[in-house]
């Protein structure tokens, strides 16, 4: 399983270090092999910190942990599809032998011993077409030229978006990482990245499988319960210290069950 950190800036080191030490620990998952990259462009030339010590800091943090993954393209929010497109092309090029693949950001609460047992099941065979996450259906553009999400009608011409999954954690087959790249040559490149990718799966033909039970994958923040936790896939807008606390808390009590 191969798993992807999209949405984390350059400089966002002691970020990147609370998700190392919390869910994304690669060993947590004994007989499961993880990889864990962080996708990463490049510093803008307008800010305050020196490009060249920032990239030196990058290229030490890169030797000791050896997982983050960076291309020559301003690290921004518009960029994202650019950032995911790069996790996919590494994922085919370099994990041909990967099972599936999850794209989630860098807020982000991820279970992934649920993630595992209850949503991919690896006792079973790899499902090729798969798809998951917490879907987005019948969504409009946003014409709102105010908003962070508006798209001009030249960007997306249609009336209403293809089925998707919120880009703040969807799992994918590592053989769709191919299709999808592959597609996506010909689909529009926008830059909201969750749609982008619901276009090419709707290019694939392929289409999000309902997760086995409602309330795996959140778009918004669950208050937290050791028991919600221990149920659920993903939760957003985690900053680290809140991340680091929720870990701690789960510990003692990662078999709990909701009484």
């Amino acid at each position: 399983m191969s798993l992807k950190n999209a949405g984390l800036k350059i400089r966002s080191l002691g970020k990147r270090q609370v998700i190392r030490e919390t869910w994304a620990n690669e060993t947590l998952l004994p007989g499961i092999v993880i990889k864990i990259l962080f996708l990463l462009g490049s510093t803008p030339a307008l800010t305050k910190v020196d490009p060249l010590d920032l990239q030196q800091q990058l290229e030490e943090e890169s030797h000791r942990h050896r997982d983050l993954l960076q291309q020559n393209f301003v690290d921004a929010y518009d960029n994202l599809t650019l950032k995911t497109m790069m996790g996919l092309h590494w994922v085919y090029a370099h994990c041909p032998h990967a099972a599936y693949v999850m794209k989630t950001d860098s807020d982000m609460f991820v279970n992934l011993e649920v993630l595992a047992k209850v949503v991919l099941k690896p006792e079973l065979p790899p499902r090729p077409d798969y798809f998951t996450g917490c879907p987005m259906n019948d969504f409009l553009p946003i014409c709102d030229k105010n908003s962070k999400w508006y798209i001009s009608p030249e960007e997306f011409p249609g009336e209403r978006y293809p089925q998707c999954c919120s880009g703040t954690g969807y799992v994918f087959s590592a053989w769709l990482a191919s299709q999808i790249y592959r597609v996506s040559r010909v689909v529009p490149r926008i830059y909201l990245e969750d749609v982008c990718v619901g276009l090419c799966f709707e290019k694939l033909n392929v289409k999000p499988v309902v997760s086995p039970r409602a309330g795996l994958f959140n778009f918004n923040k669950v208050p937290f319960s050791v028991c919600k936790y221990n149920n659920l896939v993903t939760s957003h807008q985690i900053p680290p210290p809140e991340l680091r606390r929720y870990w701690q808390q789960l510990q003692p009590d990662k078999n709990s069950t909701c009484g």
